[in-house]
């Protein structure tokens, strides 16, 4: 970790790093992803109160409608409706920023905090259709990150299954039914760990990781925590007791 912010403290002496939510030069505090005022807003979205819960952004367990059981644990950093949200998560899914990934796969692995027994990380798997748009899986990297600073065991738990249409293409409705039919376990990949977290980019309906929710416990997961950067405050969530 040492080696790296000494190299990305280099680079930015030579290529400096802009900020993702304004342009200006990003600074090593909110590494190297934000600028002083960005980060600040960024501070202040992870303290913003739940509707639901009453308590800030990263202290908030409540779990999307689609999510049926209680025992599935959310934990976000941001809701997903500010426009510094919005580019944050543009940045993760397109333009592959290796500093922003580490800090934000920082910033996830403090939210979780000590996780006691053997813990495995996975991770909602892109499209092979976007992988190859993009050159790259967003939430397949930020798990391998994750996993690397809680000291977890990095699996690929899950698959995506070819065709089928983009989740932001459908309606409220039609996502369920896509999201069921996206994905399956991984026949070359087990989990026999006390703790499964599955990371993801961000939470709009609460179908995806629903499915592999349900993906998990047949592959055996009783304690499953799903981490990702932001969730929408604009669905309905159910209050978690933790």
């Amino acid at each position: 970790m040492k080696i790296m912010k000494i190299t990305d403290a280099i680079l930015n002496l030579i290529f400096p790093h802009t900020c993702i939510g304004c342009g200006a030069n990003a600074e090593a505090s909110f590494g190297y992803s934000l600028c002083r005022r960005c980060g600040e807003e960024y501070e202040s979205l992870k303290e913003e109160i739940c509707d639901s819960c009453g308590k800030a952004q990263t202290k908030c367990r409540c779990r999307p409608t689609a999510v049926a059981s209680a025992r599935v644990k959310y934990i976000h950093l941001i809701k997903y409706d500010s426009d510094l949200s919005k580019k944050l998560i543009f940045a993760l899914k397109r333009q592959n920023r290796a500093v922003l990934r580490r800090h934000l796969a920082k910033e996830l692995s403090g939210a979780l905090g000590n996780i006691a027994g053997k813990t495995d990380v996975t991770y909602a798997p892109r499209s092979a259709a976007a992988v190859r748009e993009y050159g790259f899986d967003q939430s397949k990297l930020l798990a391998k990150a994750v996993s690397k600073n809680i000291g977890g065991r990095f699996v690929e738990l899950f698959r995506h299954r070819p065709g089928g249409m983009a989740q932001k293409e459908l309606g409220l409705s039609a996502r369920a039914e896509n999201a069921a039919e996206s994905y399956m376990l991984n026949p070359r990949a087990s989990t026999d760990c006390d703790t499964l977290v599955i990371v993801d980019d961000v939470i709009t309906s609460g179908n995806t990781t629903s499915v592999l929710c349900e993906l998990a416990a047949i592959a055996g997961a009783e304690n499953v925590i799903v981490l990702t950067v932001a969730k929408t405050g604009a669905r309905k969530y159910v209050k978690n007791t933790y």
